[in-house]
């Protein structure tokens, strides 16, 4: 029996030298051999070096082209003739100018930069472009611009859709028009003095609900909100600060359209040619359903020649007509299907746009409201099936 335990004593101290040593060879270890072998972060069950196909497509309906989102405007654009101070509030026009929201601009594709996207930098302040995205439009405005009107401001202080002078709003001051306004940098805020619910349907239009903040050098600063990271750490920004993000919003944010493409850019400018991108639109380019793959760019690496060719295709859209979204997702599917997106000029195999049996195909929709048109027919519930 003592013979026994001492080999049992034995055993359990080589076994606990063994451990020790090998606790003490990990320790020693040089750090740039533990550096060597990083975790997963994913499950590896999970993870697939398959490229995915995302097709993106994006709503070119007429309505695109307003600057309102109210909750109001789902079948007309609200108060399209800008008299209303709720056009200008941000508390009820979510599309209008929010002091607490930093506007980034749009980017640009750019062969020389590593994501093959760069920014297309900030707005001119003295010569905001109202379309950045299309060449051909040179239309700019000087938002620094101040005019003279009534006591209470006739609003709008510019043309509603071309942004030119109007008689609401003087170059010089009068007896009639004797107050000194920002003619383009302001937006209302609902006084939070009021026990109503802000209702411009309910006559509203008035200082006595709205409050008024000018963009101006008689004010130097201006309240910061914590979400804004353009001014510093500091409780306020300055003028140029609050003018030059003024700016960014009235060119690349001013639309719903210049949203989804600025929004749209900026997300996709960090995909590469790990993924494979497409992309195509609810109408064609007059104001009709889609039938005849117009805007089409077909599903392919997302490398620089993709990224060129796909960037511009997004930026060319100019909204018009209806709203058809359940048939332009049933052509993503027939796509994905068939290989060939229905209309187009050229049939292309399956197996060039879904390379392989597990490719994660999906389709990316944005749209501003309701659907019409008509829905396809004996479609069917294909949930199940796998084409």
């Amino acid at each position: 029996m003592a013979t026994q335990f001492k080999f049992i004593m034995q055993k359990n101290y080589v076994s606990r030298t063994l451990v020790y040593a090998l606790i003490a060879s990990i320790a020693l270890q040089p750090t740039f051999l533990l550096a060597a072998t990083d975790l997963t972060d994913a499950p590896l069950i999970v993870q697939s070096r398959v490229k995915p196909n995302i097709l993106f497509t994006l709503d070119n309906s007429g309505s695109m082209l307003w600057e309102t989102i109210t909750g109001t405007d789902a079948t007309a654009a609200y108060n399209s003739g800008k008299t209303n101070r709720a056009f200008y509030s941000p508390t009820f026009n979510k599309l209008y100018y929010n002091p607490a929201i930093t506007y980034l601009p749009a980017v640009k594709y750019d062969s020389l930069a590593p994501t093959f996207t760069s920014s297309m930098g900030n707005s001119p302040v003295a010569a905001a472009r109202i379309n950045p995205f299309f060449s051909t439009n040179t239309d700019t405005v000087d938002l620094r611009q101040s005019c003279w009107g009534k006591e209470s401001a006739v609003l709008p202080l510019y043309d509603a859709s071309s942004f030119v002078k109007n008689d609401n709003c003087r170059d010089s001051s009068s007896a009639t028009y004797s107050k000194k306004y920002a003619r383009y940098a302001f937006y209302y805020s609902w006084k939070t003095t009021n026990t109503a619910t802000e209702n411009p349907g309910s006559n509203q239009n008035s200082d006595t609900y709205y409050s008024r903040v000018e963009i101006t050098p008689d004010t130097p600063t201006y309240s910061r909100a914590a979400s804004r990271t353009d001014c510093g750490m500091g409780n306020t920004c300055t003028y140029a600060q609050e003018l030059q993000n003024f700016a960014n919003w009235f060119t690349y944010y001013r639309t719903r359209i210049a949203t989804a493409k600025s929004s749209l850019g900026i997300a996709f400018s960090a995909l590469d040619g790990k993924s494979r991108v497409g992309f195509s639109t609810i109408n064609n380019n007059s104001g009709s359903e889609n039938t005849k793959a117009s805007n089409f760019v077909a599903l392919a690496n997302f490398d620089s020649a993709q990224k060129l060719t796909w960037y511009n295709r997004v930026y060319g859209i100019d909204p018009d007509g209806g709203t058809p979204l359940v048939t332009a997702l049933d052509r993503a599917g027939q796509y994905y299907t068939s290989g060939t997106m229905p209309g187009a000029s050229s049939t292309t195999l399956r197996n060039v746009t879904v390379p392989l049996a597990c490719t994660p195909n999906y389709t990316i929709l944005s749209t501003d409201g309701y659907w019409n048109g008509g829905a396809p027919a004996n479609v069917g519930n294909l949930d199940r099936k796998v084409p």
